[in-house]
């Protein structure tokens, strides 16, 4: 609840209300900076591709001195590492502050857009959708765990990944999107 807040008086005190926000520019999406670390720390407790594997095509070397041979596999799995207190002080807390007035992290150690010469190139557009969307959504809804969230917990196996039973949510909508909204609720229209 406390992050939920921070990241919504963030995009109130940014974008305005839920009417001014949908007309936002990129340079006011850009200071979404709370926002950006709440998605950076969502990525690296869930990222969306949970394990990777890379093929050698030829004799190479890792940064730690590993030689690894042509015709194999270097497999490294992000959601394990998300969560190694040897990467991360107190790795399983959710703090976005730790992305916060800070350098980032190595993409060889937040690897949610891979790294090197192989990191994602729609890295910053994947930052600017999910900060907008969650700051669109933030301003107009109040968003609550049914059940605490223990849903959330419950994940699937797969190349990506998805919560087995989906995440169960209350959504209230807050008192400037009903007002914009002619003082109608969600279930009035």
């Amino acid at each position: 609840p406390d992050v939920q807040e921070k990241a919504y008086q963030e995009a109130q005190a940014v974008l305005g209300s839920p009417t001014a926000a949908a007309s936002a520019t990129f340079d006011q999406i850009q200071r979404l900076e709370y926002l950006h670390a709440v998605v950076t720390e969502v990525l690296r407790l869930y990222p969306s591709v949970p394990k990777e594997a890379k093929w050698v095509f030829k004799d190479d070397v890792l940064p730690d001195g590993s030689c690894v041979a042509k015709g194999s596999w270097v497999l490294f799995v992000p959601y394990v590492m998300g969560r190694l207190e040897t990467l991360w002080a107190d790795a399983g807390a959710f703090k976005p502050e730790r992305h916060l007035n800070k350098p980032k992290p190595s993409n060889f150690v937040f690897t949610a857009f891979q790294g090197g010469p192989r990191i994602c190139l729609g890295m910053n557009l994947a930052y600017m959708q999910l900060q907008y969307g969650l700051a669109l959504l933030l301003l107009s809804c109040h968003l609550a765990p049914v059940d605490g969230g223990k849903e959330v917990l419950a994940l699937q196996h797969s190349t990506t990944l998805p919560s087995q039973k989906g995440v169960r949510l209350q959504v209230t909508l807050r008192e400037t999107a009903v007002a914009e909204n002619g003082g109608k609720t969600g279930e009035e229209n």
